[in-house]
């Protein structure tokens, strides 16, 4: 035996054991068998180099045996590593499509029995060093070259591709590997067994099946280091219980610990190896807690989470909630029972704050109804009980001033204006209190309010002066809404733009635009205009922004309506310059 041919045994040894193996370890994935195929097809092809290459050389009919069995190997090999190269990059619908077949294994097929009648690359040559093949060039030597360089070509860009996308590590490397094992024997066997022996035109010994040794070894660490090979259903379910976030208690039918997993230490604190055939009652927080469960599930086959509490290794109560179900057996006896239990704890201290926040929502909703009960008293008493007095000093004035008016001079008359005047405000201030405190806070059903028909009726209970014009600029809609409310924001915005216009002629637009999900109203005047200072001021109560004693305004109408429009979550702002006029706008929802 030559040094060579102990190298072609050992390389044929290691495929063999490498294609058992790969199958072995999960005969059920279409990846193991297609690896596996490809090192069988490594089995056949390195043999006849061991033969081929004994010393003395063995007859021809023994060397025309072993070379066909090999180049068998040699004509399949492509073609099942593209089957494998689908496997793996996870395009089995292709494995499923029949058709594809014919082309892939039907050439290697159809090499391999006129293999048998004739050659297909060369004949068998004995020389020196042994038997070897002579290149001849034919149509069968070209499409074995074609389907050769043609399968694997193909199979290699699935790999690189696969590993270009490949999303995890585990991928990568599949494709890393596969690559370059097949591309190193690809480009060194086609060098050594293909091209050399067309440039010498001699014969030349064949040694790919030795380059190929380091294909046959990167297919195996891909699959079963980087594969799935190791994937079962009972690894897979180990895996799975390591990895539950609730506790797994596996009960024989007396209620002993059969098994449990991690979740038992990290949750109740217990080792799983001292809890393993004893009472599960140790795990509740009172012993005869479990009974009672026990016996239920016996009867129900089912516990459908129910909570309880557990003890903790260090004493503490631990609420869990329970669900469980019987194991039978054929015969319709009780194996066992498989208990899950989830800790609560988060969920119990959650139902806890939420109880104590409803609790305080509670008080402070009674709270709130005591100080909206107060404020209505307190408007009733403004109401009521200051306007008494303001009227009898209105009365007393006003006969002063009719019946002493002569006795006035011009310093009094202006005095008793001005008392007139603030009475007039005060009366009016009182309205307007009365007015805020009622915004939002009297119950109105919603009903759909046509604002085409409403706003005009708001203008001519408004009754401009004949030189101020209020047009309506655009189509108004119908909106839902407590109909009181959405008028008295019409009525305000709509008062103020006509009682303070300062122009000759007076012009007043109402228009709407829709925003989506809302509309967007404006009210516009060629009014004095307002500050930019004063934009936000103006919105709040008792705030003008003129002299008191030069206005009657009691600056309650604008506070009313930013009220009453954030009430439906809506926003009053206004845009204005000095001399030009202002717009306030105000949103309001499509749908309350």
């Amino acid at each position: 035996m030559t040094v060579l041919s102990l190298i072609y045994a050992v390389a044929t040894a290691i495929n063999a054991a490498m294609a058992v193996i790969v199958i072995q370890r999960n005969p059920k994935a279409i990846l193991n068998w297609l690896c596996g195929l490809v090192l069988v097809c490594f089995v056949l092809w390195t043999p006849y180099g061991f033969f081929h290459h004994l010393q003395p050389p063995i007859p021809f009919a023994q060397a025309d045996l072993a070379y066909k069995i090999g180049k068998a190997g040699t004509n399949f090999v492509t073609s099942v590593w593209l089957l494998f190269a689908l496997a793996l990059t996870n395009r089995k619908k292709y494995l499923r499509a029949w058709p594809i077949y014919i082309p892939i294994l039907g050439i290697p097929l159809l090499l391999s029995i006129r293999e048998w009648f004739g050659p297909v690359v060369g004949t068998l040559v004995l020389s020196p060093g042994g038997w070897s093949s002579k290149w001849q060039l034919s149509f069968w030597s070209i499409l074995y070259v074609v389907d050769y360089v043609t399968t694997a070509l193909i199979g290699l860009y699935l790999v690189a591709r696969f590993g270009r996308h490949a999303t995890q590590k585990r991928q990568r490397m599949q494709a890393l590997i596969t690559f370059c094992s097949a591309g190193v024997t690809f480009v060194g066997g086609s060098l050594l067994d293909v091209v050399l022996p067309i440039m010498t035109d001699k014969p030349v010994p064949e040694m790919a099946q030795i380059v190929g040794l380091s294909w046959a070894i990167g297919l195996f660490i891909t699959v079963t280091r980087y594969g799935l090979t190791s994937f079962t259903v009972q690894a897979a379910a180990d895996k799975i219980l390591a990895t539950m976030p609730d506790v797994l208690l596996l009960l024989d039918v007396d209620g002993n610990v059969v098994s449990t997993n991690k979740a038992m230490v990290d949750i109740l604190g217990y080792d799983p190896r001292t809890l393993r055939g004893s009472s599960a009652t140790a795990v509740f927080d009172r012993p005869g807690d479990f009974k009672p469960l026990i016996e239920r599930l016996h009867r129900e086959h089912h516990l459908p989470g129910l909570e309880v509490l557990a003890r903790h290794r260090d004493g503490r109560q631990v609420p869990m909630s329970i669900t469980a179900r019987t194991m039978p057996l054929g015969d319709g006896s009780l194996r066992g029972s498989v208990w899950v239990l989830r800790d609560i704890s988060v969920k119990r201290a959650a139902e806890e704050r939420q109880a104590e926040m409803t609790s305080e929502i509670a008080a402070a909703n009674k709270e709130l109804a005591t100080a909206n009960k107060e404020l209505a008293a307190f408007a009733n008493v403004v109401s009521h009980d200051l306007k008494a007095p303001l009227r009898a000093i209105d009365s007393l004035v006003r006969w002063l001033a009719s019946d002493y008016s002569e006795r006035f001079d011009a310093d009094g008359k202006e005095q008793v204006r001005l008392l007139l005047g603030r009475v007039t405000r005060m009366h009016n201030l009182i309205d307007g209190i009365q007015q805020y405190s009622r915004a939002g806070r009297a119950i109105e059903k919603r009903v759909d309010v046509d604002l085409s028909t409403m706003l005009p009726e708001v203008i001519d209970f408004l009754s401009p002066p004949p030189h101020i014009k209020v047009k309506i600029e655009t189509p108004l809609p119908t909106v839902s809404a407590e109909k009181s409310l959405i008028e008295q924001v019409f009525r305000n915005l709509l008062s103020n733009a006509v009682r303070y216009n300062d122009k000759p002629e007076g012009l007043v637009r109402v228009g709407a635009i829709d925003g989506g999900d809302h509309w967007r109203f404006y009210v516009a005047d060629n009014g004095p205009g307002i500050e930019e200072k004063n934009f936000e001021r103006i919105f709040q109560i008792f705030e003008t922004c003129r002299p008191q004693d030069h206005s009657d305004s009691t600056g309650v109408g604008l506070a009313v309506v930013k009220k009453a429009v954030e009430l439906h979550a809506g926003r009053v702002w206004v845009e204005s310059k000095v001399g030009e006029g202002s717009t306030f706008f105000f949103t309001y929802p499509r749908r309350p």
